[in-house]
């Protein structure tokens, strides 16, 4: 379904129509919107949406569809700036979403361990 030969546009759309299937009322915005919309006069590499859906909402949705590299760019990020992430607020806020025991959140916590603080 997704791969590394799937261009930006076709990315949005399976994203978009997951979303939909779910329910999930979402608009591609910022520079992935200008780059499909002015063929690719602008360039961008990620997709932003803009959505009032939950976390929980999300996940069911776009987990599915995998993307790997999210788990490990997460980690690679904490990793680095640890001192500037408030763990305490972030697991309030993983389990206010009700996605604390999600596997890739699991896997994102035991990875970073070792920095939090």
């Amino acid at each position: 379904m997704i791969s590394n030969d799937t261009s930006l546009t076709e990315l949005a759309t399976v994203v978009s129509e997951a979303l939909g299937a779910a329910g999930v009322v979402a608009t591609l915005s910022g520079g992935a919107a200008v780059s499909i919309y002015s063929a690719n006069r602008y360039l961008s590499e990620d997709l932003d949406f803009v959505t009032n859906a939950v976390m929980s909402e999300l996940e069911r949705v776009l987990v599915p569809l995998g993307e790997p590299q999210s788990l490990e760019q997460a980690v690679l990020v904490a990793g680095e700036q640890s001192e500037n992430i408030d763990w305490f607020e972030l697991r309030r806020w993983l389990k206010k979403e009700g996605i604390e025991t999600a596997p890739q959140v699991r896997s994102f916590l035991a990875q970073t361990d070792t920095v939090q603080k």
